[in-house]
């Protein structure tokens, strides 16, 4: 009787192991997993603080342009503002003016 109580002792012995195993190699992987997951959230908002700042000087590019543009918008409304931009840009004159262009190196 007494080794029939050791043999049983023995096996939940070895039963006990086994599943104290079997738990801690499943808690390692949930370990693991849950690691995985929070550096691969972490990465995901360091890109996105990342991109957000590149959108903000983008956003930021695109009001200059439209206050720059809008400006633009206004003096075209004005007739001698275009008066003197085609002259300037386009080489026109009023009569009897002579238009003289110096051109640098390169254009």
């Amino acid at each position: 009787m007494e080794k029939v109580n050791k043999i049983k002792k023995n096996n939940a012995d070895v039963y006990h192991k086994r599943r104290l195993k079997a738990l801690l190699i499943t808690f390692s992987i949930l370990i693991l997993l849950l690691i995985n997951s929070v550096f691969n959230d972490w990465r995901q908002i360091l890109h996105n603080q990342q991109l957000k700042t590149e959108l903000t000087n983008k956003y930021n590019d695109l009001l200059e342009d439209e206050k720059r543009l809008s400006s633009e918008v206004t003096k075209l409304q004005d007739l001698d503002y275009i008066l003197l931009y085609a002259r300037e840009k386009y080489g026109y004159s009023k009569e009897g003016e002579l238009v003289i262009q110096i051109y640098s190196e390169g254009e």
